[in-house]
Order: C-alpha cells, then sequence, then structure tokens
C-alpha cells in the first residue's frame, strides 16, 4: 500500500475508461427533465426569462455531468434551483 494511508481511511478513486468527451461539466442538479422525460438545461435569457433547452448528457461522477449537445459554453445556465424553474414553467 502507498505510504500515508491507512486502513478505513476515505480515499477519491479516479478511473479513466473509455474515449474522451468533449462537453461542458455541470452540477447534476442543473439537468432536469422535462414532462415527456426529455433532459432540459434551463438557460437565464433575460431578468425573470428562462429558456428550456434540450440537451444530451453523459455522466461524469456522482455530483457531475457533461452536457455533450445542447448548450454552449457562452449561455448562462441555471446551476442552482433548476428543478424550481422547471415546476414554475
Amino acid at each position: 500500500p502507498p505510504p500515508g494511508l491507512s486502513i478505513g481511511q476515505p480515499v477519491t478513486v479516479l478511473l479513466q475508461s473509455g474515449a474522451p468527451a468533449e462537453g461542458l461539466v455541470l452540477p447534476r442538479d442543473a439537468i432536469v427533465r422535462s414532462t415527456n422525460g426529455e433532459a432540459i438545461g434551463w438557460l437565464h435569457v433575460a431578468p425573470e426569462r428562462f429558456e428550456p433547452r434540450p440537451v444530451r448528457t453523459l455522466p461524469l461522477d456522482s455530483g457531475r455531468v457533461i452536457v455533450a449537445a445542447g448548450l454552449n459554453a457562452n449561455e448562462r445556465v441555471v446551476v442552482h434551483g433548476a428543478d424550481l424553474v422547471n415546476q414554475i414553467r
């Protein structure tokens, strides 16, 4: 075992598998399901105005996803409270 590790000590293990993926890394909570089950991200387009955008995601880890299609890097995406915006529409 590596020096500095003790039995029972929590560790983080990173595993690389498959081909590299390109996209935006967002918190898992930023992507919600629409009424038809489609994955969507909410864009903040103006004050108090939000627009749903269908997205294609890939899993990254337990708290984040990779948005492979549907969002651009220069857009403002709702990352906190997206489920609340989804309920109001």
